[in-house]
C-alpha cells in the first residue's frame, strides 16, 4: 500500500484561482449591472421611473415636465376641479405613476399651466405599484424623503410653421 503524497502548493494555488475567478465574476456582474443602468437611462425611461431614481439619488425638486406629456396633462387640466385638483390615475401610466393626483392652476399671466405635486413615499407598500425592486428600493432607501414637483407647460400648443 503506498500513501500519496499531499502537494499542498497545488491546493494552495488552486484556491487562489478561484478567489481570482471569483472576484472576477463580481466585477464582470457589477459592470454589467452599470452598463445595463445606463443604457435604461440612455434610451429614456419612462418618466416615472426616471421620477424614481431622482428620489433615490435625493436629487431635490423637479421643475421640469417632459414635453410628450403636455397634451395629455393638458387634457387634464382643463377637466380639473374648482381647486385645482386633478386625477391623474384616469391617465396614462407614466403620469399615473408620475404625478398621481396633482394640482394644476393657471398661471397669473394666464399663459401657462402650473403643475406641483408632492412626490415620495409614506409606506414601503406604495412602491408596489412599479415593481417588487422599487418596494424593496424604498425599504432600504426609507419612506422620510419627499421633493416637490413644480413644473409650467404652455396652457395651449404653439401653433405650427
Amino acid at each position: 500500500m503506498t500513501l500519496k503524497h499531499l502537494d499542498l502548493s497545488e491546493k494552495l494555488q488552486q484556491k487562489q484561482r478561484q478567489s481570482q475567478l471569483k472576484s472576477v465574476y463580481w466585477l464582470g456582474g457589477t459592470s454589467l449591472l452599470v452598463l445595463v443602468f445606463i443604457c435604461f437611462l440612455a434610451l429614456g425611461l419612462p418618466w416615472h421611473w426616471q421620477l424614481f431614481f431622482h428620489w433615490l439619488l435625493r436629487r431635490g425638486d423637479v421643475t421640469s415636465i417632459p414635453v410628450h406629456l403636455y397634451p395629455e396633462i393638458r387634457e387634464l387640466c382643463q377637466q380639473s376641479n374648482k381647486n385645482g385638483q386633478v386625477n391623474g390615475y384616469h391617465s396614462s401610466p407614466e403620469i399615473a405613476y408620475g404625478l398621481g393626483r396633482f394640482k394644476c392652476r393657471r398661471s397669473p399671466t394666464a399663459k401657462n399651466w402650473e403643475i406641483s405635486d408632492k412626490y415620495g413615499f409614506a409606506e414601503v407598500s406604495e412602491a408596489a405599484a412599479g415593481t417588487q425592486i422599487a418596494e424593496l428600493l424604498v425599504a432600504v432607501m426609507g419612506t422620510d424623503y419627499f421633493y416637490e414637483i413644480r413644473g409650467t407647460i404652455p396652457l395651449e400648443n404653439p401653433p405650427n410653421n
